[in-house]
């Protein structure tokens, strides 16, 4: 017998140290996580930052809607093409009080390319100066 409870006490002193163990192991899982999750986090911020650069500062209009056809995003050259400013762009989407009958215009003369007259002008001067008069 006492063998029996010599051999039950280890048993138990084996699992109490490996359930520290589990536990020490759990935490330091738990605090690897959270950093991958932050790095990763950081990581995809510094990628939309750079996106947006680029999209800023892009000579060619760029038009983002999302599956239901509302704007989300639209940068400078979208501004002087389309003659209206991205505030007044998202605040469409945001009310979806725009006509869908704009929004389409806007992805015909995207799909068309049709932003210059024969001369080279037309459109895209006359947007440009809305876009300036309406500038704060």
């Amino acid at each position: 017998m006492h063998r029996g409870t010599i051999a039950r006490e280890e048993i138990e002193q084996e699992n109490r140290q490996l359930l520290k163990e589990n536990a020490s192991v759990a935490a330091d899982l738990t605090v690897e996580s959270t950093l991958r999750v932050e790095y990763e986090k950081k990581k995809i911020a510094d990628a939309l930052r750079r996106r947006q650069t680029v999209l800023d500062n892009a000579h060619v209009a760029f038009v983002s809607m999302d599956e239901a056809g509302m704007v989300v995003d639209w940068n400078e050259a979208a501004a002087l093409l389309f003659g209206w400013r991205q505030q007044e762009v998202m605040a469409w989407a945001a009310s979806s009080q725009h006509c869908s009958s704009c929004r389409s215009a806007c992805a015909t003369r995207i799909a068309l390319g049709s932003a210059l007259s024969r001369d080279g002008r037309g459109a895209h001067d006359q947007s440009a100066r809305r876009v300036a008069r309406a500038a704060p």
